[in-house]
């Protein structure tokens, strides 16, 4: 071994034994300081940490030859993992994403955790990174950066019983250690660009997105392995192929681009009717809690002689798309005539509505999805 490199490690050790006394004292403190409190101290510490790196080891070069081509496969596999938990939040529903409509929210939430996801991931590339090949390194930093995600996620009351710690295992325990261990495989057969084209993208999509897939703790768990997986492999087949080697990839791209145009194409489709199924926006809080405004729901055309009493209907009135659920059927004179109520209203609606009136019955109900469709819709008719 030379010196050079003998020296570097020592070098690496010092930085990853400084990292190490930081979260000792983090720890140490953790009971005396509030999570953003926590956040910021550790950001700081780590930018000194960072800088003091960058200047004993130097700026390392990220120019792998399939650094290019692992980033654009981890982006397919991003979209084809978002398409999937997005597709099944249809039958499991949505929750909110992150609110970032202030100045304070995003300096207490979003700005102290993307800088310690970045910080972390430069640090990972000084230190794991393929010029050196140590995997003693890989493995150190590796175990560090676990260490810091769960000391950061670490509920105020240490899970105790069965329950508490199968929560924990699969909301934080689960998706921090996989997440940790795929990125220093990134970095040490590859580069920086791809992990961080997938740190910032599973870090990004609650903020930027207003609703999220309500997976549950199992599916959630279960998704944190499997998109991992799928991601190493990848980076497995692009770290061992040859420089003139690119065959497959531009399938790869048409594969994604045909996933996508497929999903549109079905998204239209359920928007605009034309199927016997349709996705609705809910505008108002007329049935709740069945469902809320910014809910979607899903309809489904049918004959009005096979509608009961207590389906929940949507038919048009005055121009209106209302949604409530029938109280009462009559029919006079061939036509069927639906009374209906909202379920949070005290009275039943004036009118009857027709069967010519009826769109069909609500089968499925998507909580938030349809948040987007109502505010585009207030916003451009603010000012009629």
């Amino acid at each position: 071994m030379s010196t050079v490199v003998k020296a570097n490690r020592k070098v690496v050790n010092s930085i990853c034994a400084g990292f190490l006394i930081v979260l000792a004292a983090l720890f140490g403190l953790g009971h005396n300081l509030d999570q953003v409190s926590k956040l910021w101290l550790l950001d700081f510490a780590l930018v000194a940490i960072f800088i003091i790196a960058l200047c004993l080891l130097g700026k390392r070069k990220d120019n792998h030859f399939a650094r290019n081509m692992l980033t654009r496969s981890i982006i397919i596999e991003l979209i084809c993992y978002g398409l999937i938990i997005y597709i099944l939040g249809l039958f499991l529903g949505f929750n909110r994403g992150f609110n970032l409509n202030s100045a304070q929210s995003i300096f207490l939430n979003f700005l102290p955790s993307l800088l310690l996801t970045i910080v972390i991931e430069l640090l990972r590339f000084i230190i794991v990174a393929p010029h050196h090949k140590s995997r003693q390194s890989a493995v150190i930093f590796t175990t560090l950066s676990i260490l810091t995600y769960i000391l950061i996620e670490l509920p105020a009351t240490i899970p105790r019983n069965s329950e508490q710690i199968f929560i924990f295992s699969c909301v934080t325990l689960i998706p921090v250690i996989t997440r940790e261990i795929l990125s220093s495989f990134i970095v040490y057969r590859i580069g920086l660009l791809p992990d961080l084209v997938y740190r910032l993208s599973i870090f990004l999509y609650p903020y930027i997105l207003p609703i999220v897939p309500n997976l549950g703790d199992y599916l959630y768990a279960v998704s944190s392995v499997v998109l991992p997986f799928v991601i190493f492999l990848s980076v497995n087949k692009y770290s061992i192929i040859d420089e003139d080697d690119r065959r497959g990839v531009k399938a790869n791209y048409k594969f994604a681009i045909g996933l996508v145009l497929v999903f549109i194409a079905v998204l239209v489709g359920l928007i605009s009717g034309i199927f016997k199924y349709q996705l609705i926006a809910v505008a108002s809080d007329s049935m709740v809690p069945t469902f809320s405004r910014g809910d979607a729901v899903l309809i489904e055309k049918l004959n009005a002689s096979e509608i009961q009493i207590g389906d929940i209907l949507v038919f048009r009135r005055d121009g209106l798309i209302v949604t409530h659920r029938a109280t009462s059927v009559e029919l006079r004179d061939g036509t069927y005539y639906f009374t209906t109520r909202g379920d949070a209203n005290a009275d039943i609606d004036p009118t009857e509505a027709s069967d010519q009136q009826v769109i069909g019955r609500v089968r499925l109900v998507g909580k938030y999805i349809g948040y987007p469709t109502v505010l585009l819709n207030e916003i451009f008719n603010k000012g009629k």
